[in-house]
């Protein structure tokens, strides 16, 4: 039986093993100080996309003690199908809810930087296997924290740490890492080495739960093996068919999640007018933008615009490319050159996101967050090996291996600068909503996405103007399809200027698409309301309530419709039942509030005294300056009215 290759061999003498791990201490030292240092303003990040729903509208996540709930966050959500992503966030939540957020990243940099530090595991261990020792052996430590570093301070990087959803991609990367790195520990004949596959299969296991990108692990795994560990196709499996077994069974775990359908509605076969084979034509195209970036990361872009392909003769020019690149990197697995890793790295890791799966959003920075570390890779070693050819020339004139090191050096510690510089730059943009979304429109002016939360944004300010303006830039994309939420928004703008028939006029499109939009027929009501037509009101709100029974907005503007008609019994008893649902904080002091009021026009100013007190109670986690002011107000108007006169 042919032995295998002790791939990942040990210092001989215990000088070199105290060197190797005091060097491995002090590169991990390195790496941590530059993620926090690049990284430490992400910690004024706000809520951007789709962290809203994620954490702030996610019941899943309210109590982390109700693990049934955690692991099965509902449909539609960024972490539907992603129970352990979804865990870290419930854990997140009960540290500092849905408003203090320094816990949620600082969980983002702790992954990122762990990802780091097992990349350079990853990498320095390949370079001292058998097909790389002799021309990378004696520097593998440092060549590996120049990669690791490089690819953690890339500011193409920033979204998957920064953007707190998106600890999705870096928990998937960090556990495909793992797999990887106990694979070739597994592979060194040792006591520990069932251990080392465990682990990996645990790793696995992991990303699974974590995101579906992790599907092709085991692929990868299996590619590695056999370029760096087992020296061939055929034993590659048979000589471990245990470790190979158990990936393949962590396939089982992606299964049961994704059994009960597609996780949303934004990924699947049956997305209108966006066909696999038109989504494989654009991904041409986003690939080599994503190549282009990971090069010369400018401009990047949070929520790009990114036109569909047309035709097949449209994106010939990047099927070309895109063509050449895998066909070279098929040509080289077959010839069993290392070089393949970067290829199959970059474009297996890219697959579920880059192939004929349609999904609606066809690029995002963040997809790239791994694969860029094949292109990191090349780029160090290819740099390395041209600084010393260049060292071997220099010889002759006194320029040597020590000057190649030095110049290396320095040029990777200028590359790293820089790039941690523009990641610290980057991290600003994530401080305030409004700074966000504008940075996204000014790169990308025909962004629906970005002039809609922009008018969304300044509508809750109160800069209904500015408000206006983005809306109906908005709009404008949307005049085949119209967006329910544009709508709405403009139609509340238009409203709060008094334009109420242009208003009506958006609320009637939006109802056309969507009859059953309750929010949008409790808005008719509101807007009837306020012209004094409280017969087209109670109407609206009555079809609302029919639609959703716990609309609590309509349940208030119902009430406030009998107030005006002088009803105040039936006005009580809508108002009582929104009470005995499960409603938000500052919802159920808006009802107190009302209650209150009728209470004190009742004249049962104990009762009244008691409404207000409770609204003040719920109110006191959130934020609402006028709320708070008017419970004040009147409970101090009330306890005046009950102190007994002298």
């Amino acid at each position: 039986m042919t032995q295998r290759p002790d791939c990942q061999r040990a210092p001989t003498e215990s000088g070199d093993l105290a060197q190797l791990r005091w060097g491995t201490l002090l590169a991990a030292a390195v790496l941590v100080a530059a993620g926090i240092g690049a990284y430490w303003n992400s910690f004024s990040g706000q809520l951007v996309l789709d962290d809203r729903k994620s954490i702030v509208e996610n019941p899943s996540i309210t109590d982390v003690r109700d693990l049934g709930k955690v692991l099965r966050p509902p449909r539609g959500l960024s972490t539907s199908g992603r129970p352990l992503v979804n865990l870290t966030l419930a854990i997140n939540y009960a540290i500092g809810g849905a408003q203090d957020l320094w816990s949620y990243h600082a969980v983002n940099l702790a992954i990122h930087v762990l990802a780091a530090l097992v990349l350079m595991g990853v990498v320095r261990r390949t370079l001292i296997s058998p097909p790389l020792r002799d021309r990378f052996g004696r520097v593998a430590l440092p060549l590996a924290a120049a990669v690791a570093l490089l690819w953690m301070l890339h500011p193409l990087q920033v979204q998957a740490v920064t953007y707190i959803t998106q600890r999705a991609e870096s928990m998937v990367s960090l556990m495909y890492l793992l797999t990887l790195y106990c694979t070739i520990r597994s592979a060194s004949p040792s006591a520990v080495s069932l251990l080392w596959a465990a682990g990996a299969v645990l790793a696995c296991a992991a990303g699974m739960a974590s995101k579906e990108v992790m599907v092709t692990a085991p692929v990868t795994v299996l590619v590695y093996d056999r370029l760096f560990l087992a020296g061939g196709w055929r034993g590659t499996l048979a000589r471990r068919r245990g470790l190979y077994a158990g990936l393949a069974a962590t396939w089982l775990i992606l299964a049961a999640l994704m059994w009960p359908g597609p996780r949303s509605a934004t990924v699947g076969f049956g997305i209108p007018n966006i066909t696999p084979l038109r989504y494989a034509a654009t991904q041409l195209g986003v690939i080599l933008y994503y190549l282009r970036l990971a090069v010369w990361p400018s401009p990047l872009v949070a929520d790009y615009v990114w036109p569909w392909a047309r035709s097949l003769t449209e994106v010939l020019p990047a099927a070309l490319a895109v063509g050449a690149l895998v066909a070279a990197t098929c040509w080289l697995l077959w010839r069993g050159r290392p070089l393949a890793m970067a290829g199959v790295w970059f474009f297996l890791i890219l697959a579920p996101t880059s192939s004929i799966v349609p999904i609606t959003e066809p690029i995002f920075e963040y997809r790239m967050y791994l694969p860029l570390a094949a292109i990191v890779s090349v780029a160090v070693l290819g740099g390395w090996r041209l600084l010393t050819a260049l060292g071997r020339k220099g010889q002759s004139v006194g320029v040597g291996a020590r000057a190649s090191l030095l110049a290396c050096t320095l040029a990777i510690g200028a590359l790293a600068a820089a790039l941690g510089w523009l990641t610290h730059q980057r991290n600003q943009l994530y401080a305030s909503e409004v700074i966000f979304w504008q940075d996204v429109v000014d790169k990308q002016p025909h962004s629906g996405r970005g002039h809609s939360n922009l008018g969304s944004i300044f509508l809750a300010a109160g800069k209904t103007d500015q408000a206006l303006e983005h809306l109906q830039i908005a709009n404008q994309n949307y005049d085949q399809h119209p967006d329910g939420d544009i709508l709405y928004n403009l139609a509340l703008a238009l409203g709060s200027k008094g334009r109420y028939a242009e208003a009506e006029q958006e609320l009637e499109r939006l109802l056309a698409e969507n009859p059953a939009d309750a929010e949008a027929l409790a808005l008719k009501g509101f807007l009837a309301t306020k012209q004094g037509k409280t017969a087209e009101a109670s109407e609206a709100y009555l079809r609302a309530l029919q639609i959703d029974p716990n609309d609590v907005q309509a349940i208030i503007g119902l009430a406030n419709v009998y107030l005006a008609q002088g009803k105040s019994t039936e006005a009580k008893t809508v108002l009582s039942k929104a009470l005995q649902l499960r409603i938000a904080p500052i919802t159920r002091a808006q009802v107190h509030y009302h209650l209150g009021r009728l209470q004190e026009q009742a004249g049962r100013l104990e009762e009244a005294e008691s409404h207000y007190r409770q609204g003040l109670q719920a109110l006191q986690s959130q934020q609402n300056a006028a709320l708070h002011k008017d419970l004040s107000e009147a409970l101090d108007r009330v306890q005046k009215s009950l102190t007994p006169k002298r």
